[in-house]
C-alpha cells in the first residue's frame, strides 16, 4: 500500500492538471510521493509506538497541522516572522511542495499555455522566482526527506528497544 497509494495519487493528479508528458518529471513527482508516504508511515509508526493509540491520534495530526501551515503553501516563506522562519526551515511539507514545483515547473519547462491577452506567469521561470524557488532545490529537498525519514526510523527503534525493555 505503500507504493500503490502514491502511485495512483500521483498518475491521476499529474494527468488530470494536464502537466506535461515527460516521464521524467512524471516519476520526480512520483518519487517525491513515495517519499513523503514513507515520511508519514514512519512518522505514525514512531508515534504510535512511542505513546498510547488514542495519544498518537491525537498528536499526529497536531504536529503535523503547523508543518503543513508553515511549507509554505498558505503563507509564503518570505512573508513568514523571523519568530516562525524555524517552523518552516523544518517542515518536511515545505520541500515535498518545493520539490513537486521543481519537478513541474523547474528544468527548462516551456512556457505554459495561457488563453488570455495577458498571462503574468506564462513563463515557469517567472513563477519560479514569484515562489522563491529558484535554483536545483529538487537535490536539496530529497536530501532533507531522507533525514525525516531517518529521524523518524531511529524514533521508532528507540522507542521500540524501550518498550521492550520496560516490558522485562
Amino acid at each position: 500500500m505503500l507504493l500503490i497509494c502514491p502511485t495512483l495519487f500521483t498518475t491521476i493528479i499529474y494527468f488530470m492538471t494536464s502537466q506535461p508528458d515527460d516521464i521524467v518529471r512524471f516519476a520526480m513527482c512520483w518519487v517525491i510521493s513515495i517519499i513523503l508516504a514513507i515520511v508519514g508511515h514512519f512518522m505514525g509508526l514512531a508515534f504510535g509506538s512511542t505513546f498510547e493509540l488514542q495519544m498518537a491520534i491525537l498528536l499526529v495530526p497536531g504536529i503535523s497541522i503547523p508543518f503543513m501551515i508553515f511549507s509554505g503553501f498558505f503563507i509564503r516563506i518570505n512573508e513568514v516572522s523571523s519568530i516562525f522562519r524555524p517552523l518552516c526551515d523544518i517542515s518536511f511539507y515545505r520541500y515535498t511542495m518545493e520539490a513537486l514545483i521543481q519537478a513541474i515547473y523547474g528544468y527548462g519547462r516551456p512556457d505554459l499555455q495561457c488563453h488570455r491577452e495577458f498571462c503574468y506567469l506564462k513563463s515557469p521561470t517567472k513563477l519560479l522566482k514569484e515562489l522563491d524557488m529558484q535554483g536545483d532545490l529538487y537535490g536539496h529537498d530529497i536530501f532533507v526527506l531522507s533525514i525525516w525519514i531517518i529521524f523518524f526510523m531511529v524514533l521508532f527503534f528507540i522507542s521500540l528497544v524501550l518498550r521492550v525493555k520496560r516490558e522485562q
